[in-house]
């Protein structure tokens, strides 16, 4: 909820800031587990190793950003995949504005 809340502050749609915050969120998550396992797994000292919680500073910019690179050669991988059409298909399953709940509320229901 918090991530929906911030990405609402940009002032986008409904759908843009759901799909914003998934896809935020699981690149984070991921990256996140995957720095500290490769971090904690690195780090020869035992006492250190145990305190390892986060990423900082320098060394989390850095490996998010190889992160992001290895994010998106997988997604360019999955869209070349999936294939133009259906590629499209799902673009505007996810944009189109005939599955927002704000509109299917305003239908009026008929007795």
């Amino acid at each position: 909820m918090q991530m929906v809340a911030h990405v609402k502050t940009t002032h986008v749609g409904e759908d843009r800031r759901t799909w914003w915050a998934i896809s935020l969120s699981k690149i984070m998550i991921l990256f996140n587990k995957n720095a500290v396992d490769n971090k904690t797994r690195n780090e020869v000292d035992r006492e250190k190793r145990k305190k390892i919680l986060c990423i900082e500073s320098r060394e989390r910019i850095e490996l998010f950003a190889d992160h992001r690179n290895d994010f998106d050669v997988k997604v360019s991988e999955e869209m070349t995949k999936l294939g133009l059409v259906k590629f499209n298909s799902l673009y505007d399953f996810i944009t189109g504005h005939e599955k927002k709940v704000e509109l299917i509320l305003r239908v009026p229901k008929i007795d």
